[in-house]
């Protein structure tokens, strides 16, 4: 994600305070487990599973699963697997999927590398949700949505650019010749922008870009819609938003794990995007739109929009996956692999809202709650675009 810090003397107290965490870890210690005696046997990879979770997980203090009872539970039950019976390796997934089943981290995924199970993942906040009344796959709005654009809009689609197997899309359009409208299925705008192919997004962005500019007229009233957009890359945050605001937008906070102990956290950073639009355009208007397929940093992009209290959410609860997953060996948080048998992604940092919430596993509740609707998206009506239309009138 694209945090920045405040540029003053508070910066410095803070990475003082990062550094003294470096130096002076949490007095939490975890029990010692001999890796090396094991590390051929099942027991070996849930011991792995089990310190790298401990240590890599953002989420402990207020994650309701008792880390230390589930060793207890679990390590009796791995121990008693043969490594090499095919069976075994079967029912570990199970056992995996048990132990991890009330995470509330919503990039948590476990993927196997083993060939006989590498069809098996965990997403335990996904799983839970699918067992619910209320879980819908991703729909696709746009055969319905475009009927509601003015003449003119752009449509792109950039195949090189995909997120399990969907196209990146991107629209830009008008409605009644009086609101901007923007839609993305995911974030990897900007590198479609820059691709220089054929089939990049640019002249969509273009568009969107153009609207906000005010070039051609200038617009204070925008329709973003982030419905079934499960996130992508942060650099898509400063690239897309940024002439949203004139100035400095402040929209939350980060936090990050720091050290090898549970509680090893950083103090909880501000970050902000710096507005580039020009202070002589009217201000503007935004109604967001999400639903509960709109993860990670769609669910950010609502944070940002709600910042401002002028600005509203439209839709359904979001799906809950705020955290952010980095490569970035400076911070002890994040992902991890297990020998050659299973690669676990987490998130590397933590996000809450600028009230101080967390919306982690829960997602975020709409101003106005939209539900979908298939039997009115079936007469081409998209209640929750008609309810955005309506507040901007």
């Amino acid at each position: 994600m694209n945090f920045k810090f405040k540029k003053n003397s508070i910066n410095t107290i803070i990475w003082l305070a990062i550094l003294f965490l470096f130096i002076n870890p949490s007095c939490r210690k975890e029990p010692g487990i001999n890796l090396e005696s094991s590390k051929n046997e099942f027991i070996g990879i849930f011991n792995s599973f089990w310190i790298q979770m401990s240590q890599s997980y953002v989420f402990w203090d207020i994650e309701k699963t008792k880390w230390d009872e589930a060793y207890d539970a679990y390590s009796k039950q791995f121990a008693l697997l043969n490594v090499n019976d095919t069976n075994d390796i079967r029912k570990s997934v199970s056992l995996f999927r048990s132990i991890s089943g009330e995470l509330i981290d919503g990039h948590c995924t476990i993927r196997f590398t083993k060939s006989i199970i590498m069809d098996s993942i965990i997403n335990p906040v996904q799983d839970r949700k699918k067992r619910t009344n209320s879980f819908y796959f991703p729909v696709n709005y746009l055969s319905v949505d475009t009927n509601y654009l003015d003449k003119g809009f752009i449509f792109k689609a950039d195949n090189n650019f995909s997120l399990n197997g969907v196209p990146l899309t991107v629209v830009s359009g008008k409605i009644n010749d009086s609101i901007l409208y923007f839609s993305c299925s995911q974030f990897m705008t900007r590198r479609s922008f820059f691709s220089n192919t054929n089939k990049s997004v640019k002249p969509a962005i273009d568009f969107f870009f153009d609207g906000l500019d005010g070039n051609s007229k200038p617009f204070n009233k925008v329709i973003i819609d982030l419905r079934g957009n499960l996130g992508g890359d942060t650099e898509d945050l400063t690239f897309l938003f940024e002439k949203l605001y004139s100035n400095i937008q402040y929209y939350g906070y980060t936090q990050y794990k720091i050290g090898p102990n549970r509680f090893d956290y950083s103090p909880w950073l501000p970050v902000f995007i710096e507005g580039k639009r020009n202070s002589k355009l009217p201000k503007l208007k935004i109604i967001v739109l999400a639903d509960r397929n709109s993860a990670s940093l769609s669910e950010i992009v609502v944070q940002l929009v709600k910042s401002d209290v002028r600005n509203t959410f439209v839709g359904d609860t979001t799906y809950g996956a705020t955290g952010v997953l980095l490569d970035n060996p400076l911070f002890s948080g994040g992902s991890f692999k297990v020998q050659d048998f299973m690669y676990v992604a987490l998130s590397a940092s933590r996000f809450k809202s600028i009230n101080g919430i967390l919306f982690e596993g829960k997602g975020i509740e709409p101003d106005f709650n939209i539900t979908i609707n298939s039997q009115q998206l079936a007469l081409k009506k998209d209640l929750c675009l008609e309810k955005a239309i309506s507040l901007l009138k």
